[in-house]
């Protein structure tokens, strides 16, 4: 066949844009996917990818390809052939590709033929990435093979990939970065096919702690969408809301933006979540920092040597008036070693507790945090060390605390917020989530110890407290009738902080006691100056409903 004229070549092309956008002469071979804004290295990562859907090999010789500006001729790579076996794929790539050292595509199959083209780049300078170009495939006789308009609105670093759906075929932006060179393109869409890409969901600090996020979806199905619904959720389980997408989206098209603001967003790192309602839908989490205020977290127990094989672990309390997300805190000993990461989206709120631990901590007080990581707190020595917080990263001190010794069994508490002093737990196994055994609130004036009884008289329960005039004391609280015959003890000479409280059932040995006044008689020990203080109370049993 005589060669048809640069004039006539581009004079096929016109007339066939006008009535297709992508043209195509029966050749058996298509163009499936073009790369014109990659990651990394612009020209030389720059492809164009055919396919060869006929029955028999189509040999490239005398073959071109242009952008609308300038044709280039296409050769094999080395001692590659022209051909192109039947249902396989070809890439045509920039030449400075094959001059790459860490940039090349990774995941190209090995027996895929690879091409050139004898200029400096695809095109005229290569494929542009602010207008759309047509790419073309002119073969060696000189008929136009295949047109193909890109759209520059794909992302950077996806391909314009076809695909097929409903029956029909179409191009849209790759799902995966780097697209898919030399693999198959023509997996049938389902019909419906929402995604959402990192791109698209935007976090924007709009406040203190305030957060607005802006969101819109793709449609990768093969049938336009009409009311889809995006569920926002803040790790690890806060729910914000639902976002209603409720105009037509076309497939390949993407939706309006909706979006939310989320209030008391906890300082330091956070995750939200967007998930498409339904089952096994798609979800997108993007990490959102919080990075103003100020942290009020402090230390306030340690367990560093349990008793019966137990874990350590490491209690923390915020004093502050703004919740703190606890990702990526770190706890150090006296040895920095390698980072000890907390690795889950744990929110520690204003006046709460949280204990973090190697593994299973008996009796954490119910509505602490309580994170298990073997990875999270060192190995803490019996004998000295020291235990260092740290808030995100390294370089964010928070609070520290140094011990000489231990004793097993029980943990270290912090006596005051404001105080650097620590002293053991009154109980074994420590307080942990809860407020200190030896809580004391120090630079408050106290002339006496004091002895409450509520409610008094009582029916079912009565919640018995006291409050001592020193941190450290030795207890016994005993209950007599009133003719000062012993009837129980509450507490026996035991190890004390000055508060305590406990809600008696008016038991006695299994026994509920017979109606009417007791006498109350506590004995505190002062375990710094060997000082005893005594207060008396009467309590009244009365019948239960």
């Amino acid at each position: 066949m005589r060669k048809m004229s640069a004039f006539a070549i581009l004079l096929l092309v016109t007339l066939s844009l006008l009535f297709s956008g992508n043209a195509r002469a029966e050749s058996g071979v298509i163009i499936s996917e073009i790369m014109f804004n990659p990651d990394g290295n612009e020209n030389a990562r720059e492809f164009v990818e055919l396919y060869n859907g006929g029955s028999s090999p189509v040999y490239l010789e005398g073959w071109l390809i242009g952008d609308g500006s300038a044709d280039d001729k296409i050769v094999p790579v080395a001692d590659g052939g022209w051909g192109i076996p039947a249902g396989a794929y070809a890439l045509i790539f920039d030449p400075d590709y094959f001059g790459l050292s860490t940039e090349p595509y990774s995941d190209i199959p090995a027996d895929t033929p690879l091409f050139i083209v004898t200029d400096k780049a695809l095109g005229s300078r290569g494929l542009s990435n602010s207008t759309a170009e047509t790419v073309r495939i002119v073969n060696g006789d000189g008929e136009l093979v295949e047109a193909v308009k890109y759209d520059i609105a794909c992302s950077p670093g996806h391909s314009w990939e076809r695909v097929t759906g409903s029956g029909e075929t179409f191009f849209r932006e790759s799902l995966q970065i780097d697209g898919t060179p030399g693999r198959e393109y023509l997996a049938a869409l389902p019909d419906y096919c929402p995604v959402i890409l990192p791109e698209d969901l935007h976090l924007l600090q709009i406040s203190d702690n305030d957060c607005e996020i802006s969101l819109c979806y793709r449609n990768h199905g093969a049938k336009t969408l009409s009311v889809i619904e995006i569920d926002v959720i803040m790790r690890p389980d806060r729910f914000i809301g639902t976002m209603r997408f409720s105009n037509d989206t076309a497939p390949g098209e993407q939706s309006d933006d909706q979006v939310v603001v989320v209030d008391n967003v906890p300082l330091g790192y956070n995750a939200f979540v967007v998930a498409f309602k339904g089952a096994d839908a798609d979800s997108l989490e993007k990490l959102y920092i919080n990075s103003r205020g100020e942290t009020e977290v402090i230390i306030n127990e340690v367990m560093a040597a349990p008793s019966d094989g137990g874990s350590e672990w490491v209690e923390l309390y915020n004093i502050g008036e703004t919740s703190v997300s606890l990702y990526n805190w770190q706890i150090y000993d006296s040895v920095k070693g390698a980072p000890r990461l907390i690795n889950s989206f744990e929110t520690l709120n204003a006046g709460m507790y949280a204990v973090i631990a190697v593994g299973p901590v008996p009796n954490v007080a119910p509505d602490a945090v309580f994170v298990e990581n073997a990875g999270c707190v060192p190995s803490l020595n019996n004998d000295g060390d020291s235990v260092r917080l740290y808030a995100a990263s390294v370089s964010a001190f928070i609070d520290s605390m140094y011990y000489e010794s231990t004793v097993s069994g029980k943990s270290l508490e912090r006596i005051s917020i404001e105080s650097d002093q620590w002293e053991e737990s009154a109980p074994i196994g420590g307080t942990p989530g809860a407020a200190n055994s030896m809580l004391y609130d120090i630079g408050t004036i106290r002339l006496e110890p004091v002895l409450t009884v509520d409610p008094n008289p009582f029916g079912e329960t009565a919640e018995i407290s006291y409050t001592l005039d020193f941190p450290r004391a030795r207890v016994s609280l005993t209950v007599f009738d009133r003719r000062g015959r012993f009837i129980t003890k509450l507490r026996d000479a035991e190890d004390s902080g000055s508060k305590w409280s406990y809600e008696w059932d008016g038991c006695a040995d299994g026994s509920r006691v017979p109606a009417g006044p007791y006498i109350l008689r506590l004995e505190a020990l002062n375990r710094d100056d060997g000082k005893v203080s005594t207060v008396t109370k009467t309590i009244v049993a009365g019948s239960r409903l």
